[in-house]
């Protein structure tokens, strides 16, 4: 609700308390990494996303590391968010590893 308001310091106040009582809670997870996106159906990598936006890049890593262990088919893709981490902390053969096999899983979906 804070992120929606545009008060994401108050949001990541209230995810850090939430992922205090329940440490893999998807949506506070994902809510810990961003404030892009809130309400659209992205509330499971927001987290992420507002670490990597305050330029928090091992904490957003370790976040879409979580994620991606607590719900690997989770949509949008945390592999695309830790080969961003990678890339910006200079690792760009793991960016590179990480954004192929999203591709690799999107393309072995049936088209809908």
């Amino acid at each position: 609700m804070n992120l929606a308001r545009g008060q994401p310091k108050e949001a990541h106040i209230a995810v850090d308390r939430l992922l205090q009582k329940q440490p893999r809670n998807i949506i506070a997870l994902s809510a810990q990494a961003s404030c892009a996106k809130v309400g659209d159906g992205a509330e499971a990598d927001d987290q992420a996303r507002l670490q990597f936006a305050r330029l928090q890049h091992d904490q957003a890593l370790h976040t879409y590391q979580t994620l991606l262990n607590v719900q690997p088919d989770m949509k949008p893709d945390p592999r695309i968010g830790l080969g961003l981490c990678a890339w910006v902390m200079g690792d760009r053969t793991r960016a590179i590893l990480s954004w192929e096999r999203s591709l690799e899983l999107v393309s072995c979906q049936p088209r809908v």
